[in-house]
């Protein structure tokens, strides 16, 4: 099997891991308080990933790591604001959110590296962020219809979004000094570490949800800790580095995909025509963003995605 085959493969694994996380999540944080869930995912996650990177980590020494430390804050950043936002929206529309990374990193590239966008990469970021706002706002035209999320919730995802963009862009430049699995399981610790506290302030704001754990609860652990967990992280900073980071954001194209099977199994979500028309948009304009070729931004690893 070529590389470009194995790379591809990669890509729609990543897409039907991530695109239903937020189902899963969801799941989760119905009983377990979103800190503490997302303590658990990535706990679960760093356990999974150590004894295959316990070596490695030993040889690099912690000193060599506190600037993957420094970067794995915004991921962290993420994934505790999208625990919160993800509650108060639904699976496809914070999908759908995520999908439009590469708009916001285009935008990064414009004012970080002074780059001058084609006619085909403006209409893109316009159609996006359009669709993009759309999105987020529908909640105050579908006057509270079921399935297009709230206000807060879609505002709360986009800043998850976000800090995410920020973790792939600024986590380029250390995948020359450290590997993939390195990159991963630093931000897996990383997570547990900050979050640790909050645990101990949610046991005791709210004792009894360990009696509400049920199977699916443990499903919804199970699942974001191991595949949406190690398996993903792992897999998405393997892409970025064989590939580039536009190669690893293809995945987002697909995710809502994977969102919207999951979501209608699990949660009984349904898609509708506010949802449709702002995804159409945001779709279109981040696939042109991504497709128009820019060698000074690729060189520099802030690509689309």
């Amino acid at each position: 099997m070529t590389t470009q085959n194995k790379i591809l493969i990669a890509v729609l694994v990543l897409a039907a891991i991530g695109g239903s996380i937020a189902t899963f999540v969801k799941l989760g944080v119905v009983v377990i308080p979103p800190l503490t869930f997302t303590f658990l995912r990535f706990f679960v996650a760093a356990l999974c990933m150590l004894p295959f990177i316990s070596k490695e980590i030993r040889q690099q020494g912690f000193h060599q790591l506190s600037g993957a430390i420094g970067i794995s804050l915004l991921a962290v950043a993420n994934v505790v604001i999208f625990a919160f936002g993800v509650r108060h929206t639904t699976a496809v529309i914070s999908s759908l959110m995520y999908a439009t990374g590469p708009l916001m990193i285009a935008l990064l590239s414009y004012f970080w590296l002074k780059e001058r966008f084609s006619l085909r990469k403006t209409l893109g970021i316009l159609l996006g962020f359009l669709g993009v706002a759309y999105l987020v706002i529908l909640p105050v035209f579908s006057k509270g219809a079921d399935f297009s999320g709230t206000l807060f919730g879609n505002v709360t995802v986009l800043l998850a979004v976000i800090c995410f963009v920020l973790y792939i862009v600024f986590s380029k430049r250390y995948q020359a000094r450290f590997s993939a699995p390195v990159m991963a399981f630093v931000f897996a610790v990383t997570a547990s570490v900050v979050l640790l506290p909050f645990v101990i302030i949610d046991w005791y704001a709210h004792p009894g949800w360990i009696g509400q754990v049920n199977s699916l609860t443990l499903l919804s652990v199970g699942y974001v800790g191991i595949l949406g967990g190690a398996i993903f992280y792992l897999l998405y900073q393997k892409v970025i580095q064989k590939a580039s980071p536009v190669i690893a954001s293809m995945n987002l194209f697909i995710q809502p995909i994977s969102a919207y099977i999951s979501g209608l199994i699990f949660l009984k979500e349904k898609l509708i025509t506010g949802v449709v028309i702002g995804a159409v948009a945001a779709l279109i304009g981040a696939w042109l963003v991504t497709t128009d070729k820019n060698k000074k931004a690729d060189n520099a690893g802030i690509t689309r995605g």
